[in-house]
């Protein structure tokens, strides 16, 4: 009895020993998966950035065009935004009334 009692012993110290290397596996695999995810992020922001001050900088220097655009240039184009808006707006009315008046039918 006292034989099985100890290879029952050694198998345990086995089986756990294992499972601490394999433990010690995962965890180096997810700090290294980790510390990339940080470097990646730190990438991102820094893109974030750069792109908020080029948005920012594109920005005021369209609200310098457009402040520099002549009156009857900046007329034409707001008619012709209406115009798009309208012809949009028409559409999607259009749009509903066939499946509105499709629906009806059935």
């Amino acid at each position: 009895m006292s034989i099985e009692i100890d290879q029952l012993n050694s198998r345990l110290v086995e089986a756990e020993t294992k499972l601490k290397t394999e433990v010690q596996r995962i965890r180096k695999k997810l700090q290294i998966t980790i510390t990339e995810l940080e470097l990646t992020l730190d990438v991102a922001n820094k893109n974030n950035i750069e792109l908020q001050k080029s948005l920012k900088k594109q920005s005021l220097q369209l609200t310098v065009n457009w402040d520099s655009t002549p009156i009857s240039l900046r007329f034409l184009f707001l008619i012709m935004l209406i115009t798009i808006l309208i012809t949009i707006l028409g559409t999607s009315i259009d749009v509903r009334r066939n499946t509105t008046s499709a629906a009806n039918h059935c």
